[in-house]
C-alpha cells in the first residue's frame, strides 16, 4: 500500500468547493429545468389572456414587499418566468422586453417608468414607485412546473389554484393567499429534490478510481391527481438515463458566474443556456462529470381528505469518480 500523500486528503481541492452531493443535486435540477421546456412545460401568456373562470393572467399585482417601497413591486399570478429560447419545441417562449402600464407599453431602459424584470420571482420592479391603482401588464412564461432543492424555503409554502386570477386577492396587496412573498412561496405542481448523504463505494479500476452510489427522491405535489401521476410517470421513465452535470466549483470560479439570473433574478448581459454549462471544458463549458439513474421506482399518496397529491419517486445514482 502507498503512503506517497499520507499529509493530504484525497480528491479535496478546497473546503468550500462543491464536491458531489451538491453537484448531483443541482445537476439533477438543471437538468430536468433544461429538459422539460422542450415538451412544452411553459406556457405564453400574452396581453390579455383570459382564464376559464374570468380574470386576465396578463395583469400584475401589486406587493407589499419590506424591502421596497409600496408600489414598486408588482408580481404575476406565477413566478419562475423562461428565459432560455435555444430549445427545439414548435412554439416559442416569451421572454420579457418590458411592460404595459395603463395599456402603453415601456422598456425597461425607459424613463418614464424604469424597471427590471425579476424572472426568478415573476415580478416586474420599478426604479420609482408608482400608483397601486394602475392597471399594471406584462406578456411572459411561466414554468407550468418547476423542479427545486427541497431544501429552498418556499417549498414549504403552497399556493393552491395559483390560476385563478378571478378571485378578489389576487390584485389585493398585503391580503389573500398571494400575500406571503413569493422568496417563500410555490404555485403548484412543484418537485422538490434531495440527494441522500449516504453513498456507497466499490473499485472502479486497478490503480485507482471509484464507483459512488447514492439515492435521490423526487417528491411531486399538485392539486389534482392528472398532474402528480403525469410528473411522477415522466420521472421514473429516465430510468437508465446518463447526462452531464456542472462543475458548480469550477462555474463559481469563472468570470461567467452567475451565467443566467443574478441575485435579483434579473438577466445577466450574456446568459448561458444549460448545453454550453455541460459543455466540455475545452470547449468554454463548465462539465463535471456524467451520472445515471438505475432502479427507480414510484409511489403515491392519495389523501381523499386533502386536496393534495403527492408522489414520491426514488433513483439510485451512480458516478465514477477517477480522482479517488
Amino acid at each position: 500500500m502507498s503512503c506517497e500523500n499520507y499529509l493530504t486528503l484525497k480528491g479535496v481541492e478546497h473546503i468550500s468547493k462543491e464536491l458531489e452531493s451538491q453537484n448531483i443535486l443541482y445537476g439533477i435540477i438543471d437538468f430536468f429545468n433544461w429538459s422539460t421546456l422542450q415538451v412544452g412545460n411553459f406556457q405564453n401568456v400574452y396581453r390579455p389572456t383570459t382564464t376559464v373562470y374570468g380574470g386576465d393572467k396578463s395583469r400584475l399585482r401589486p406587493v407589499v414587499d419590506p424591502r421596497f417601497t409600496n408600489g414598486q413591486v408588482w408580481e404575476a399570478f406565477r413566478g419562475n418566468w423562461v428565459w432560455e429560447t435555444g430549445f427545439p419545441y414548435d412554439i416559442s417562449p416569451i421572454r420579457v422586453s418590458g411592460v404595459y402600464v395603463n395599456g402603453s407599453f415601456y422598456e425597461p431602459d425607459d424613463a418614464t417608468y424604469a424597471h427590471s424584470i425579476d424572472y426568478r420571482r415573476g415580478r416586474i420592479i420599478f426604479d420609482t414607485p408608482i400608483s397601486t391603482s394602475f392597471t399594471i401588464q406584462a406578456e411572459y412564461s411561466p414554468r407550468l412546473f418547476s423542479f427545486v432543492d427541497a431544501d429552498t424555503p418556499f417549498v414549504k409554502q403552497m399556493l393552491y389554484e395559483p390560476y385563478r386570477v378571478d378571485k378578489a386577492d389576487f390584485l389585493s396587496s398585503a391580503s389573500g393567499a398571494w400575500n406571503p412573498l413569493s422568496d417563500v412561496r410555490a404555485e403548484l405542481p412543484i418537485i422538490a429534490v434531495s440527494v441522500s448523504p449516504n453513498g456507497t463505494f466499490r473499485p472502479y479500476q486497478i490503480g485507482g478510481g471509484q464507483w459512488e452510489y447514492f439515492d435521490a427522491y423526487f417528491y411531486v405535489f399538485a392539486e389534482n391527481r392528472f398532474w402528480r401521476d403525469q410528473i411522477s410517470d415522466m420521472i421514473a421513465r429516465q430510468n437508465d438515463r446518463a447526462f452531464w452535470t456542472i462543475n458548480r466549483g469550477l462555474l463559481k470560479a469563472s468570470n461567467q458566474y452567475p451565467p443566467d439570473l443574478d441575485y435579483a433574478g434579473t438577466l445577466v448581459d450574456t446568459p448561458i443556456e444549460y448545453p454550453d454549462l455541460v459543455a466540455p471544458t475545452g470547449d468554454g463549458g463548465f462539465r463535471w462529470k456524467g451520472i445515471r439513474f438505475t432502479k427507480t421506482s414510484k409511489q403515491f399518496t392519495d389523501m381523499e381528505i386533502s386536496r393534495l397529491y403527492e408522489g414520491i419517486i426514488k433513483t439510485s445514482i451512480e458516478i465514477i469518480l477517477h480522482e479517488i
